[in-house]
């Protein structure tokens, strides 16, 4: 691989925020057909993910936050499920 070609992993920056934003919505807005609803993508606080603070959205009962981490529809997807995890318990 040249250097031309190589990528770059870094983590987001606040100005990153609106282009993390589009990429959500052309992956995920294809869905909301098929599934009647937004998926959980698309709900995400991406302004608090980049900042480190805790997501906003609630989906439990009561007083706790309850998250769905990982993919449903592709159990083998382990790398996701980790990544999800961390980027939810990084601010605890």
């Amino acid at each position: 691989m040249n250097s031309s070609s190589a990528f770059i992993i870094r983590q987001a920056v606040p100005a990153d925020q609106a282009a993390v934003e589009a990429c959500i919505e052309a992956s995920f807005s294809k869905w909301i057909p098929s599934m009647g609803m937004k998926p959980m993508a698309l709900l995400a606080d991406y302004e608090a993910m980049i900042a480190g603070r805790p997501q906003t959205l609630t989906g439990g009962p009561g007083a706790f936050q309850l998250f769905r981490i990982g993919d449903a529809v592709e159990a083998r997807n382990t790398h996701a499920a980790i990544y999800d995890a961390m980027r939810l318990m990084v601010t605890l």
